[in-house]
């Protein structure tokens, strides 16, 4: 049987067995003592639980970085257009520099800055674009108030349903309500009243009486009512292509309806809203 070395060695020699031993036991105890004296030592020993790192300060944002690519491009646009030439520019030119296929595209960017409140439109106008705020931590500005003389007031007829429009439209005679004097222009007004939640996002809420001004034909993008061959009434932003109108709501969840044109009775573009509260 074959035995390790340094246990011969040990065994043949009793003092080098000792002297060894002794050695090793020295060696221990000065390792354990040097162990301890590190862990009492208050510089080096850890009381308490971890500290945490210290968190790094948030980036600033780009204002606008909550707006895409293409949205923020047709914010700058508008604004640079309005800058220039103090008119807002048509849907026609916002396609073209947005490089987008159809004006479907537009509204769809145009719906995104109006609802982040970086573009308002204005009713009853063409190219009515007004550019609100260029950056978030900018406040939008105030609408102009106008005063309303509510003691005068105006007999408008009132469309109650698709029934009452066809019978407008062929110029009989339904019911009326009293609207504001100050609200009516000039042209023909007629009213209906807001089925649906479908045109909230565009400021328009169930029940509103909405004041209407009769037109040929809706401009693109107009807020308007039209009156179809079936009796169906619809308020809708509308846009005409070629022989179809497309009558699209503000709630994104709403199915979009195509129309022939020639299935149009009525129109109307939006002048007014008549809200009662309490």
């Amino acid at each position: 049987m074959r035995v390790p070395c340094l246990f011969l060695f040990l065994a043949r020699n009793r003092h080098g067995f000792r002297a060894t031993f002794s050695n090793v036991r020295s060696f221990v105890a000065e390792k354990a003592h040097m162990a301890d004296k590190c862990w009492r030592s208050p510089k080096l020993r850890i009381e308490g639980p971890r500290q945490a790192r210290p968190q790094r300060p948030s980036p600033i944002l780009d204002p606008l970085s909550m707006l895409t690519l293409k949205q923020r491009d047709l914010l700058h646009f508008i604004d640079d257009t309005l800058s220039t030439t103090g008119i807002a520019p048509s849907f026609d030119e916002m396609r073209d520099a947005m490089g987008l296929a159809s004006k479907s595209g537009v509204n769809r960017l145009l719906t995104g800055l109006t609802e982040r409140g970086f573009v308002r439109r204005i009713a009853n106008r063409s190219r009515a674009l007004e550019v609100v705020r260029r950056s978030f931590d900018q406040e939008p500005m105030p609408l102009p108030r106008q005063p309303v003389n509510l003691a005068s007031t105006a007999s408008v007829p009132l469309l109650r349903s698709g029934v009452d429009a066809v019978d407008y439209a062929a110029g009989g005679d339904i019911g009326t309500v009293d609207i504001p004097s100050a609200l009516i222009g000039g042209g023909e007004h007629f009213v209906a009243i807001m089925p649906d939640r479908s045109m909230l996002p565009r400021g328009i809420l169930a029940g509103d009486k909405v004041l209407f001004r009769r037109v040929g034909m809706l401009d693109e993008d107009d807020i308007g009512l039209l009156a179809l061959r079936n009796g169906q009434l619809c308020i809708r932003s509308v846009t005409q292509e070629g022989a179809l109108v497309r009558l699209q709501a503000a709630d994104a969840d709403v199915r979009t309806r195509w129309v022939e044109k020639d299935q149009v009775i009525l129109a109307g573009v939006i002048a007014g809203i008549v809200r009662i509260y309490g």
